[in-house]
C-alpha cells in the first residue's frame, strides 16, 4: 500500500512523514538509526489495518539535516512539535532500535506532565556500547558506497536470510553521516529511565546486532503492565515470519493498553 509523503515547515524546521489516516487509535512509529519512514512503513504496514500510524523521518535521516551538537531531548522536542501541530494528544509509541531510545525519552517527558504512554520497544540495543558487530556495521556505513550496501542487502534478501524492504535499501544513501558518531557517543552510557508506563520489549532470537545478554537483562518482574517477548527469526534482520509474529504481539499489547 502506498502512502503520500507529507512535508511541513514548522518554525523553520522541516518535517516529512507518513500519516496513514483512519479512525483507529494513533500509533507514532519511530524508525531506527540510518533508517527512514519508508523502511519502517514497509515493516509495520499490517498495523495500518487497525491503527492510524504517524511515521516521521527523524533528523539526519531521509535527507533531513542534522546538527551534531544536540542530544536525545532535541529529538523528543522534534517529534512532539510535529504531534502538537497535528493536534495529536493521545497516542501510543513504537520505537524500533534507535527509535526506541527516542520513544523512551518521550515517555519520560510526558510522564512529567502526568501522561502514561503505552510503548513498544522493538529491538532496542540497551547494550549499545558493547554491541560490537552492530557498532562496526554503523561505522562501516559511513564509508562504504551506498551501492555496495544495497547489493549486500539485496543478496541477503534473495537468499532468504533477511526481510529487507525497498524503503530500507533506499534509506542507505539518505542519512547524514554525523548521526552515527552522535549515536555511538550519546547511547554508549545510556541509562533506561524508570517509568510506570506500560512497556512491551520485543526482541529477536540470535539478533546479530544485539548481544545475547540484552534481552536477559531486561527485568519486568516488578511491573504489572510491562512484559517482554523473544521472537524466533525476529530482530533487526527479521524474516517475514518473524516480523508477523512480532506484530501480533504488538497488536495484543495495544489492545490491552489503549
Amino acid at each position: 500500500m502506498a502512502f503520500e509523503e507529507k512535508v511541513l515547515n514548522i518554525n523553520g524546521v522541516k518535517y516529512q512523514y507518513f500519516d496513514t489516516g483512519g479512525s483507529g487509535p494513533i500509533l507514532v512509529v519511530l524508525h531506527g538509526l540510518v533508517g527512514s519512514k519508508e523502511a519502517i512503513l514497509d515493516f509495520v504496514e499490517p498495523l495500518t489495518d487497525s491503527f492510524r500510524c504517524v511515521i516521521p523521518d527523524l533528523p539526519g535521516h531521509g535527507g533531513l539535516p542534522f546538527s551534531g551538537d544536540v542530544g536525545l531531548p532535541w529529538f523528543v522536542d522534534y517529534v512532539l512539535s510535529l504531534l502538537d501541530h497535528l493536534r495529536i494528544v493521545k497516542f501510543g509509541l513504537v520505537g524500533f532500535s534507535f527509535g526506541g531510545f527516542v520513544a523512551l525519552e518521550i515517555v519520560k517527558s510526558k510522564e512529567v506532565e502526568g501522561s502514561s504512554i503505552p510503548t513498544v520497544l522493538w529491538s532496542v540495543p540497551f547494550d549499545f556500547g558493547v554491541t560490537k558487530f552492530g557498532y562496526l556495521c554503523l561505522q562501516a556505513s559511513r564509508f562504504l558506497p551506498s551501492k555496495l550496501w544495497m547489493f549486500a542487502l539485496d543478496v541477503g534478501e534473495k537468499l532468504g536470510l533477511i526481510n529487507i524492504s525497498s524503503g530500507a535499501v533506499s534509506a542507505v544513501g539518505k542519512f547524514d553521516g554525523g548521526i552515527v558518531p552522535f549515536a555511538c557517543s550519546a547511547l554508549k552510557e545510556y541509562m533506561c529511565p524508570v517509568t510506570s508506563a506500560p512497556l512491551l520489549y520485543v526482541y529477536g532470537a540470535k539478533d546479530i546486532l544485539i548481544t545475547e545478554g540484552c534481552f536477559e537483562d531486561i527485568d519486568v518482574s516488578g511491573s504489572k503492565s510491562s512484559s517482554k517477548v523473544l521472537i524466533e527469526e525476529g530482530g533487526h534482520l527479521a524474516t517475514e515470519v518473524g516480523r508477523d509474529k512480532a506484530l501480533k504481539e504488538i497488536v495484543v499489547f495495544f489492545k490491552k493498553n489503549p
